[in-house]
């Protein structure tokens, strides 16, 4: 599932980006990866044997080590992607805390109260998607980033000299939008849930309708034996 080409941040490629080459150093620097090697080295230079000899030796720690990465890559990417984006969470907030300074102190209070609702809108857009994410809502995290990140570029250049008017009501009209991707999200997370959720079979229900069913045959047979005993 990619959405590198209509759905995908730049921030979420650069954090892949920057997960993959941390894993891959601490592959390289873990003892784990070089260590099995140091026996099977030693043998290759000291010991006289053919190539194929060699190749052989040093073949069964490199499969040690694939192995032993293989099972534990999944582990090392989540534990570095979650360290990674908390990071980055971090540096957003400075920023906008920054931006937001900026803002009030050329007197853009609505701008800045709009850029504030519009960064909570999108952390909680992420949030519902932390254990209920879809295909879809995931575009729409995705699309709700680039949002903010343009509205974070248009705020910063409304407060450069000679800056075009405009700014605010096309803030305004993207924090509307947000609004409604956040409700759309809520509402898919609720529905999934509910569909998640395990339906209670009312038995007691089942058993009270089929007495009801008996009843109303027995009710039946009784009044057609006792019309057959009149008209006798």
């Amino acid at each position: 599932m990619s959405y590198e080409t209509e759905g995908e941040s730049q921030d979420e490629r650069e954090l892949k980006r920057d997960v993959a080459v941390s894993a891959v150093g601490q592959v390289l620097m873990a003892p784990i990866t070089w260590v099995p090697f140091i026996p099977a080295m030693a043998a290759v230079a000291l010991l006289p044997m053919p190539w194929w000899a060699e190749a052989a030796t040093l073949a069964v720690p490199a499969a040690i080590v694939a192995t032993s990465w293989a099972a534990y890559w999944p582990r090392l990417t989540q534990v570095l992607r979650a360290k990674a984006k908390y990071e980055r969470t971090i540096n957003a907030q400075q920023e906008m805390g920054k931006l937001e300074n900026a803002l009030r102190l050329n007197h853009m209070h609505r701008e800045a109260s709009i850029m504030v609702m519009a960064d909570e809108l999108v952390t909680q857009i992420a949030a519902l998607n932390a254990n209920n994410a879809n295909d879809q809502s995931l575009r729409i995290e995705a699309l709700a980033q680039r949002v903010l990140d343009q509205m974070r570029a248009d705020a910063r250049a409304a407060l450069k000299p000679g800056a075009p008017e405009g700014t605010l009501p096309r803030l305004e009209a993207s924090l509307q939008t947000l609004r409604e991707s956040c409700a759309t999200v809520e509402k898919q997370v609720g529905l999934l849930k509910k569909m998640a959720a395990p339906q209670q079979r009312d038995r007691l229900g089942e058993l009270r309708d089929q007495l009801k069913s008996e009843n109303s045959i027995a009710e039946n047979v009784m009044n057609r034996l006792e019309s057959d005993t009149q008209n006798q």
